[in-house]
């Protein structure tokens, strides 16, 4: 979990670096502009932000303290070295990243222990069919009881490690 949110923080950092990147490379040139209102909407919630974002050539730019900000991060600036810095804090951007990925983990768990249900209770059937097979006095099935036995065990011992493998995967999405 910590990785995807690691990849996710990076690739919201390497697009708003980026492209604040482009204006600082042309702060020496005179441009046409304009700034115009606009709505923001994060996770079904409205946002407010710091001041207006800019238009320039088809291509919105966003206040990048404001952005920063409403997903949940500190941001500080370096005027000596004309660098920003954003850092995660516990404010409600960052949990409500970290909510999304919570919940996807938890759908995947359902699934898997949905899965061990299911193969617990086909295990169930398994032994109920060694019991019946032990009690037939059937002379014709005498001679492959002993085959049907092992053969009904190795079956059982299949699902078991279905189920092994299930619970594992199930801890490793906890972590």
């Amino acid at each position: 979990m910590k990785k995807v949110l690691a990849m996710i923080t990076a690739t919201c950092l390497g697009a708003i670096i980026g492209m604040t990147g482009s204006v600082f490379a042309s702060q020496s040139e005179i441009v046409q502009a304009t700034f115009q209102k606009m709505k923001l909407v994060v996770n079904g919630a409205d946002k407010q932000l710091g001041s207006d974002p800019l238009i320039y050539k088809g291509t919105t730019y966003l206040p990048v303290r404001s952005v920063f900000e409403i997903v949940g991060y500190e941001v500080k600036y370096d005027p000596n070295t004309k660098t920003i810095s954003a850092n995660a804090s516990s404010k409600e951007g960052d949990s409500a990243v970290t909510n999304v990925i919570n919940d996807d983990i938890q759908k995947q768990i359902e699934v898997w222990e949905a899965q061990i249900a299911k193969d617990e209770e086909v295990i169930k059937r398994l032994n109920l069919k060694i019991e019946q097979i032990q009690n037939d006095t059937n002379p014709l099935t005498q001679d492959n009881k002993e085959a049907l036995i092992n053969s009904t065990k190795e079956t059982i011992k299949q699902y078991q490690t279905y189920i092994d493998q299930a619970k594992a995967k199930i801890e490793e999405l906890k972590k």
